[in-house]
């Protein structure tokens, strides 16, 4: 399928369902190759797979725990079966324990800890290697990383400090990557989604209180959708975008701008 993004690769984590769902399909309608990461959910992974490839897309999946170090080597082997290049690093997956943080034991923190910061990293490192095995384009570039984020990295939202905290983390990891790989050739960005009806908030107590303040609190009137967050990563992997470096991208419809 040609696009804007035809002859890339991208690797997405969590990338079957919700936010990561959105940035997969619409990554490979625009021409990259997709390399889905999931977990378990076998039907979401094989139904996405088989919707894209039916409009003439090149999608494949790696199931694997990112949690789990050994899993993540297989995962890096199993990619390096697929392609010898990665473009895109798309870091989405997360996971989280919702209550009050004073309720936090630390053996729930570190699962936490372990599944999205530690493998954020390692995963990094792993995308790293191989965006520097590429030479640099007559631009100087040789790949992006984009780490999702959420409100919770700057605002308090109700049984969310478990997740906040890594978030907030990861957007720091991002700008010191930023800083020491700029001069590689590597773009890295966050991108901070508002308020996503994705499932997660299931989870997360007054749910529907939450969703109608937040919506009457959105200057365009609606709650962000899946959707509005991969445009914006589409955006940040274009050319367009190339001296868009160590920034957090707010999609949210306005809302955090509100006193």
């Amino acid at each position: 399928m040609e696009g804007i993004l035809s002859g890339k690769v991208a690797l997405i984590t969590g990338g079957s369902r919700g936010i990561g769902r959105a940035i997969s399909k619409t990554l490979a309608l625009n021409g990259a190759k997709v390399i889905i990461n999931y977990l378990n959910n076998h039907d979401a992974a094989n139904s996405l797979v088989d919707e894209l490839a039916q409009q003439g897309a090149s999608v494949e999946i790696i199931q694997a725990h990112i949690g789990d170090p050994t899993s993540r080597k297989e995962l890096w082997d199993r990619f390096d079966t697929i392609s010898d290049r990665l473009d895109f690093f798309i870091a989405n997956a997360a996971i989280g324990v919702f209550k009050p943080l004073e309720q936090l034991s630390s053996n729930s923190f570190k699962k936490v800890l372990s599944i999205n910061l530690e493998s954020f990293l390692d995963l990094s490192h792993g995308a790293i290697s191989r965006m520097k095995k590429k030479d640099k384009t007559y631009e100087g570039e040789r790949g992006r990383i984009i780490a999702i984020s959420s409100m919770g990295a700057s605002r308090t939202i109700p049984d969310y400090g478990s997740v906040a905290c890594i978030k907030a983390g990861v957007e720091s990891m991002i700008r010191q990557y930023a800083f020491e790989l700029g001069g590689e050739g590597i773009n890295c960005n966050v991108v901070r989604a508002g308020l996503v009806d994705t499932g997660l908030l299931d989870y997360v107590s007054g749910k529907s209180d939450i969703i109608s303040s937040t919506i009457n609190s959105t200057p365009t009137g609606r709650m962000t959708t899946p959707e509005d967050v991969a445009g914006v990563v589409k955006f940040l992997l274009t050319r367009d975008s190339r001296m868009i470096t160590g920034q957090t991208i707010v999609v949210d419809g306005g809302y955090s701008i509100k006193a």
